[in-house]
């Protein structure tokens, strides 16, 4: 879902140029009758990528220690059959364009202001391998592997904003010198579904490996997987760096040192993600398709509410990921 979103998003952002205005603090919640752009797709496409990667140029701070510039994208992205448009089983008040306007606030952050869309999204197939690495005077070197991702069948419909309530929108803006802050105003999706999503390990379990499979690729995942009513609302800060240091604090400790690039996913106090239901068969196989019969069983979880809090020392909850 996330990486439809952001492809989606990143395609039409240069076109929000065509419309900066200056938009005050409380009007950032409800843009109404200002410049903007508005837009309507019909679209049914394949994609084929060989590098997509997002840099960031002043790596990632904490408690006085930076590391240098890290890379993060995919590699061999393949799209099958990706269609996005407007949703059919609404009315005609019901539904709403991507909007996207530019705005600065009386602290002087510019934010893009995304209003989410109606949008039904599908999708037959996608592959793509998600890789990490260094900069390489401002080109990444992607050589750190994470895995390769796969999803199937992808049917997914999204609630729209609501310019009343202020809620449906998406802001993005800057994080410190380089990296990327993201605010959620309750947006919506009504539902998700896939066939088939699923997580690889090319190289298998190594030259160590259990039982002679060691360096046989294995995949797990979920078939059959339905997520109902979904509402984020919070924000989150995204940064990568490559740790070139010994650093042991307990923000790095995790981090191999000698070149290893990570993404650091920072996560705003009071986020709180809601969820409906979910349910799904949870299965591993040879093959990203997961048709090969080794089942471990069904999950089904409904009423989902998750409050991050900051952890005790007052730092924001994060996430950080990187090869191994």
């Amino acid at each position: 879902m996330k990486r439809v979103l952001a492809f989606l998003a990143i395609m039409l952002l240069p076109l929000s140029v065509m419309a900066m205005s200056s938009i005050s603090d409380s009007d950032l919640a409800g843009v109404t009758g200002q410049a903007g752009v508005s837009i309507n797709v019909d679209l049914n496409m394949d994609l084929d990528v060989n590098v997509a990667a997002w840099g960031d140029s002043d790596g990632y701070t904490v408690s006085g220690t930076t590391t240098a510039a890290g890379w993060v994208g995919v590699t061999t992205l393949h799209m099958n059959t990706l269609r996005i448009c407007q949703r059919t089983d609404l009315t005609y008040s019901e539904l709403r364009l991507l909007t996207i306007d530019v705005g600065t606030d009386s602290s002087g952050v510019t934010k893009v202001q995304i209003g989410m869309p109606t949008f039904n999204i599908t999708m037959d197939s996608m592959t793509a391998n998600v890789e990490l690495g260094p900069d390489n005077s401002g080109v990444p070197n992607l050589n750190q592997t994470l895995g390769t991702l796969y999803l199937a069948g992808l049917d997914m419909a999204l609630t729209g904003y609501n310019k009343t309530s202020g809620t449906g929108f998406v802001y993005i803006y800057a994080h410190n010198n380089c990296g990327v802050s993201i605010d959620f105003a309750n947006v919506n999706i009504d539902y998700l579904d896939l066939d088939t999503l699923s997580w690889g390990d090319t190289d298998g379990l190594g030259s160590t490996g259990y039982q002679n499979c060691g360096t046989h690729p294995g995949y797990v995942g979920l078939r059959a997987l339905n997520v109902t009513s979904i509402n984020l609302n919070g924000g989150i800060t995204i940064d990568v760096g490559t740790n070139n240091t010994s650093d042991t604090s307990c923000y790095y400790h995790d981090i191999p040192d000698h070149g290893a690039t990570f993404v650091a996913i920072g996560i705003n106090d009071g986020t709180t993600l809601s969820i409906g239901s979910i349910s799904a068969h949870v299965e591993l196989g040879a093959t990203q398709t997961l048709n090969d019969g080794q089942i471990l069983g069904d999950i089904y979880i409904g009423g989902v509410t998750a409050t991050i809090k900051d952890n005790p020392s007052g730092q924001p909850s994060f996430v950080h990921i990187f090869s191994h």
